[in-house]
């Protein structure tokens, strides 16, 4: 068993278990770069691919108390995994990983819903529509703000606000670090041709992360909750494991 993601899938059995539940499902993004290593581990693990036009991921991510804050690196950790996921798609087959975009999902959700339950091979619930009334959900939104819309209703409009809420800068700016993966995806662009991509230089480069770094300072102040704590800790022990990992294999 590989560390570190045998040590994740042991942990998640392990819970399972101690729950006295039959399978697992974990919805961390953080683990798009181990899902070859997660299918060799669980060769009868089912995939689910979400994905989100990355304007709105964007404009969400700019007001989360964790994570990238500057467009450049939020758009560009996108594009980087909606790569990792698409080869891997395409590589497995629809049999095991299957793909569900963000905006069919408020706007159709017994639909999508539906045709996911066969995938996964359980049944369809109608109380499946209404997850802001499971004790999860009612858990999970005390634990931070970033959680709060667990408790809401499906959000059929969730869609397209990065218009109001980003700049025409920070959508060209998308758009350039994503286009190829949102074309593929079926996002239309909303710069003009004309404009063309945009050439980022080292000040820029040196910018966006003056930038990035001042306003994560910024989040960390004014958001002192527990999640955040939580996080970084986690993050922390994460990346931890990661580089002994990797010093040991070099």
């Amino acid at each position: 068993m590989s560390c570190p993601t045998g040590v994740f899938v042991a942990l998640m059995d392990y819970y399972a278990l101690s729950c006295s539940k039959q399978g697992w499902v974990c919805k961390s993004t953080h683990n798009t770069p181990w899902v070859t290593e997660l299918m060799s581990l669980c060769p009868d693990a089912k995939f689910i691919y979400v994905y989100r036009d990355p304007r709105d991921v964007c404009a969400s991510y700019l007001r989360a108390p964790v994570g990238s804050k500057h467009s450049y690196f939020i758009a560009s950790l996108w594009a980087k995994r909606q790569r990792v996921c698409l080869s891997f798609e395409a590589e497995v087959g629809p049999g095991t990983c299957h793909q569900i975009g963000y905006e069919p999902l408020i706007s159709a959700p017994q639909h999508v819903l539906s045709r996911l339950c066969e995938f996964v091979g359980i049944d369809y619930h109608n109380n499946m529509l209404s997850p802001q009334h499971s004790h999860e959900s009612l858990k999970a939104a005390n634990v931070g703000k970033q959680w709060r819309n667990l408790v809401k209703p499906v959000m059929n409009d969730n869609s397209g606000g990065y218009k109001t809420k980003l700049t025409a800068r920070d959508i060209h700016i998308v758009e350039t670090c994503a286009l190829d993966e949102m074309n593929v995806l079926g996002y239309q662009p909303d710069m003009h041709p004309n404009h063309g991509a945009i050439v980022f230089n080292d000040d820029d480069m040196k910018e966006f992360s003056a930038i990035d770094e001042a306003l994560k300072r910024t989040m960390a102040n004014d958001n002192s909750d527990a999640e955040i704590t939580s996080k970084i800790k986690m993050t922390a022990i994460k990346n931890s494991i990661v580089e002994r990992y990797d010093a040991a294999t070099v």
